[in-house]
């Protein structure tokens, strides 16, 4: 075996030792390619820049994020929030046509290819604040009439009067959030208000206003479930008759792998679903529904894929449908709203992190800018994840250059370690073992060597925090405080209690998240939704403190570079006229090791 080929994997499987590539193996790029902050502006003369030179067929989509719920189901790994005051909402809404304006004349003469209002639960809207929105959008921007036009909508709250707004401009698709028809399985996992009753009346009432697409959701491996189980709800599912039923993969968070030590119960679940797919495609065809040919094309739970059943005989004429992401082509995505992703093909990804309380010129994103390699590695990462193999003619298609020259010395590192083969034109991978497979793809995604390069500089780190932080993850595993970290801890503790004295009594302490951070002030957006700029001295303690799931806790000092916007803090300070900020606490969630993993 070639010596150079095992060490880099070797490195590389050290490099996502404490990451979860089991679940989520489409992120490497991100890993490997971190965010930075952009503003707005700036990516709006891309925009500018990039539709003159926009290929002729080329898809654009556009993309609105609704990050409420009335509830957050305990499994949800998505972008949203229980809804705290319905005043949020009215806000949010008038925001969100507010920096639709802001890039109203960028699009002017653009036809979107598809439309895709998600979340969150969109349907948390009233039917007044869903038309507001759905008017101010088509009197701005163009979409073609081919194409699909999608709102997610949660059963319990669609309300006739919401579809028909929806018909009322266009939309021909809309997605119901079923995931379950057990209600004991509802109930474990926070749904317990959604009903039978009301999944059969939204897909009635879908049906009978003339949707193209109905489209029900279940997920499979939720915490409860069985396959007798699963099987009962997608039964009932298909009598109900919607066009379309996605079975989505659960894609686990790390607090629901705490959930009665869930993680083993889920893996052995998981895995035995191929099983049963026979089965399930046998109950489909009985009832007219056709089925996915190949369970493989179902993937480990690594990307926004599904098992797709749809209604046999019915056409619904629409030639185009929606994608965030594709791995078989190159596409653009215009998303607003908090948390929306976005894509310029060929030059940068961002989301909209903060939230959208301010004017769209001050406002910043998270944004990761490609190089022409790096977009090619994406898309080998995105069809080893789906398919488990590269079409190497639609890559050059695509890139009009050469797969086999592009990734040469990846391809020898790989031959040499047997993990791939090649055949009709097509490189497959030779193992399913995720974290394998991921170890595998780095070589792939890791072009510029640069996390070789950042693997060679974690030797010289002071902790596996620091390599944490490096790395873009928010969740970090973290050796647990030694004794001199203690000691640390306790002087420290003791320095903050006497720079609170002088203020005894007059002090407060203020929890939400950084919205700014300055040389001498901080922004922070409160729990209950109040804004504080808090004055920052040379006298102001900055420190992290490390909670983990039993709410242990560690303090250390810190840096005021260290915060960012949309970290978790603590703010202990003299409120008044201009508020004074005495201590500032960096709040991190850990899972400690103890010499080994847990």
């Amino acid at each position: 075996m070639n010596k150079s080929a095992a060490a880099t994997l070797k490195d590389y499987q050290g490099f996502l030792k404490n990451y979860p590539v089991d679940y989520f193996t489409s992120d490497l790029v991100s890993i490997i390619n971190p965010p930075e902050e952009k503003p707005l502006s700036e990516i709006k003369k891309l925009w500018e820049d990039f539709l003159p030179t926009r290929k002729k067929g080329q898809t654009l989509n556009f993309y609105i994020h609704v990050p409420f719920c009335k509830k957050r189901c305990d499994y949800c790994c998505c972008h949203s929030k229980a809804l705290e005051k319905t005043d949020d909402i009215g806000a949010y809404v008038k925001n969100l046509v507010e920096y639709s304006r802001y890039f109203k004349k960028v699009f002017e003469g653009v036809s979107f290819t598809n439309l895709y209002i998600g979340g969150g639960t969109p349907s948390v809207l009233s039917e007044a604040q869903l038309d507001y929105l759905l008017k101010n959008l088509f009197a701005d921007f163009s979409f073609d009439n081919d194409g699909e036009k999608t709102c997610e909508m949660h059963p319990s709250s669609a309300d006739l009067s919401k579809l028909a707004v929806l018909r009322k401009y266009g939309f021909n698709r809309v997605s119901f959030g079923v995931q379950s028809l057990d209600s004991a399985v509802l109930r474990k996992n926070n749904r317990g208000y959604q009903t039978l009753e009301k999944v059969r009346s939204a897909i009635w009432n879908a049906r009978q206003l003339g949707f193209l697409k109905v489209n029900a959701d279940l997920i499979l491996g939720l915490y409860g479930d069985s396959q007798a189980a699963f099987v009962r709800s997608f039964s009932k599912l298909m009598e109900i008759n919607p066009y379309s039923i996605f079975i989505y993969p659960l894609k686990i968070v790390p607090t629901y792998i705490k959930k009665d030590s869930y993680r083993g119960n889920f893996e052995r679940h998981y895995q035995s679903t191929v099983d049963f797919f026979k089965k399930l495609q046998r109950l489909a065809e009985k009832e007219g529904y056709s089925a996915p040919y190949d369970p493989d094309v179902f993937l480990p739970m690594n990307d926004a894929s599904a098992w797709a059943f749809e209604k046999i005989g019915e056409e619904t004429g629409l030639k185009k449908s929606y994608r965030a992401k594709d791995y078989r082509k190159i596409l653009g995505v215009f998303g607003l709203g908090r948390f929306s992703m976005s894509t310029i093909p060929s030059q940068i990804s961002y989301q909209m992190m903060a939230p959208i309380d301010r004017k769209p010129a001050e406002y910043s994103c998270s944004a990761r800018t490609y190089s022409p390699k790096m977009e090619m590695a994406e898309r080998v990462v995105s069809s080893l994840c789906y398919n488990h193999y590269v079409d190497c003619l639609r890559f050059r298609e695509d890139f009009k250059k050469d797969f086999f020259e592009v990734f040469d010395s990846a391809l020898d590192n790989l031959e040499a370690l047997k993990a791939v083969e090649i055949k009709n034109d097509r490189v497959y991978l030779l193992t399913r073992n995720p974290r394998k497979k991921a170890a595998y793809m780095m070589f792939f995604c890791d072009p510029d060597e640069n996390v070789l390069r950042r693997i060679g500089e974690r030797r010289n780190l002071a902790s596996e925090e620091e390599w944490g932080k490096e790395r873009g993850i928010g969740w970090l595993r973290r050796p647990r405080p030694g004794k001199r970290e203690l000691k640390n801890q306790a002087t420290l503790k003791s320095r903050l209690d006497r720079l609170c004295v002088p203020f005894e009594g007059k002090t407060a302490i203020i929890d939400g998240k950084a919205t700014g951070v300055g040389k001498r002030s901080l922004r922070v957006l409160s729990k209950d939704g109040k804004n504080f700029e808090f004055l920052l001295t040379p006298q102001t303690a900055i420190t992290e403190m490390f909670f983990d799931d039993k709410e242990e806790s560690y303090e250390k000092s810190a840096t005021l570079k260290e915060i960012r916007k949309g970290d978790p803090v603590s703010v202990t300070a003299v409120l008044g006229n201009k508020p004074q900020a005495l201590i500032v606490r960096k709040i991190t969630v850990v899972n400690w090791i103890d010499g080994k993993e847990r």
